[in-house]
């Protein structure tokens, strides 16, 4: 593996998810993350959402997957000596993650202000939950509350004067902003790095979760936030996230061996090349009404949708996939969570991948989606305990071994 990050070198100081997962992002593409974490307490992510069996402590699965690829040292950074090794720690890196609330590694003395003073061209990525500037900025989260405020979880009052999750009124996104976050802040600092390939100089990027949620969701944003502007669409019973529910040529299908399949013919080509595929040119006959002209795209009739229905149902998913791939047709398997391990096109993509951990064994988790021709993907570096690289990476940039002991028995490591 040659990642595109690599020889790139990140300091992360983050607990629970967002920080991670930026760190994460960037050590899955090479980058030499190394995670600064408390001696006393550490990213409590390792304790929690579930443990690895036989395991009861330090291996949930939410830390083994985007805590993978990376190194951990523990530096008590309120002692003196802990600042000490911090700022030598600085010195090589080019990338600095932070995942704490706005403030938090200011009042520590190791925030950007102080940073920057001592390298100049720092790339500072601060991901939070509500952004680090803002009324709320200050106000500390969990993943729903990012969310809520992106307007993805309209709320009513139910029979029993209680507050209930709704639909309508929302963006209808369906990603977190645990996630989203991360990916625009790793989109952020791509770009920060080719900028400072150019000019030399650094840069502070700051991004909240609710942000991203709300970019996220641009097509529900823009139809919504212009609704008074916008002619009704030519849909029939389109859902107010784009459900199918009364779309004959964009739904749904069972297949004769039990699967499901999307099917999405609704422009005029893709629509014919299905008809002549499957020897059903009567379809293609305005006649019928199952064939329309009128509009870039046809979403078809309800009673097609039964003749549809007889059609997938005389042919496996894999009869149906040799199809759409030899006749340029838009269908695609409705996978289910163990699909993800068997089907052969996420088979060839490598969209599950394993990570060889020391004590917890062999774990499933989610490849890397970008591809780079000639390179394979791998979970090089197992996910680290606590510390377990403390006494290896501070000896190698220059501490004695005399010098690491001594702080280690005294708890500035």
């Amino acid at each position: 593996m040659a990642g595109l990050l690599k020889d790139v070198k990140v300091l992360e100081s983050a607990m629970l998810m967002t920080g991670d997962f930026t760190g994460q992002l960037l050590a899955d593409e090479e980058a030499d993350v190394v995670k600064v974490e408390s001696p006393f307490k550490g990213d409590y992510l390792r304790d929690f959402l579930g443990q690895i069996k036989p395991h009861k402590k330090g291996h949930s699965p939410a830390h083994l997957s985007v805590n993978r690829n990376k190194r951990s040292v523990t530096v008590n950074l309120k002692t003196d000596a802990g600042k000490e090794i911090f700022w030598r720690m600085l010195a090589e890196t080019d990338v600095f993650v932070d995942g704490n609330t706005p403030g938090a590694l200011d009042r520590l003395g190791v925030g950007y202000k102080n940073q920057v003073k001592v390298k100049k061209d720092i790339i500072y990525a601060h991901v939070t939950g509500l952004g680090a500037t803002g009324p709320y900025a200050t106000v500390p989260t969990h993943g729903t509350s990012m969310n809520a405020l992106g307007a993805t979880e309209p709320c009513a009052i139910d029979e029993n004067g209680f507050a209930m999750r709704v639909e309508e009124g929302g963006l209808g996104a369906s990603t977190s902003g645990v996630v989203l976050g991360p990916l625009y802040l790793a989109y952020g600092i791509a770009a920060a790095l080719y900028r400072r390939e150019k000019t030399g100089k650094g840069t502070y990027i700051d991004v909240g979760c609710s942000d991203a949620i709300v970019s996220h969701a641009w097509f529900a944003a823009v139809k919504a936030l212009n609704k008074h502007k916008i002619e009704p669409e030519d849909r029939p019973n389109a859902g107010a996230a784009g459900r199918v529910d009364g779309s004959s040529k964009y739904n749904f299908y069972h297949t004769k061996d039990g699967r499901f399949v999307l099917v999405a013919l609704i422009e005029k080509h893709f629509w014919e090349n299905f008809c002549r595929a499957i020897g059903r040119i009567d379809l293609l006959e305005e006649s019928t009404g199952y064939h329309r002209t009128d509009g870039p795209v046809d979403w078809g009739t309800k009673e097609l949708r039964a003749e549809l229905q007889q059609i997938f149902s005389s042919k496996t998913l894999d009869e149906w996939m040799t199809i759409a791939r030899d006749h340029d047709c838009v269908i695609a398997p409705a996978n289910l969570v163990p699909d993800l391990v068997t089907d052969p096109h996420l088979k060839h993509r490598e969209a599950v991948v394993v990570q060889h951990h020391p004590t917890a064994g062999d774990i499933l988790m989610v490849g890397n989606p970008i591809k780079v021709p000639g390179e394979h993907y791998t979970v090089y570096q197992h996910t680290p305990a606590l510390g377990e690289h403390t006494m290896e990476y501070l000896s190698s940039i220059g501490y004695s071994q005399e010098q690491l002991a001594s702080w280690r028995d005294t708890g500035i490591i």
